[in-house]
């Protein structure tokens, strides 16, 4: 039996070269636009003990949902 576990791989992924990789698919215009925005402009902060970091921008990382 073989066991592959992807659960973090999408953790990795680089917002910039997806985007190109989708391009070079001719994934093009509004679908292009829709994703670009969905991964652009995202930022990430950690509570601990109601303490709040800095925000800090996301760049790799496929949000969940």
């Amino acid at each position: 039996m073989i066991v592959l576990d992807f659960s973090k791989a999408f953790d990795k992924v680089s917002h910039p070269r997806l985007l190109h990789k989708l391009k070079h698919y001719r994934v093009n215009g509004r679908n292009h636009a829709w994703i670009s925005a969905f991964l652009n402009n995202r930022t990430q902060t950690v509570v601990l003990e109601n303490k709040y970091s800095d925000k800090v921008d996301v760049g790799s990382g496929v949000p969940p949902g």
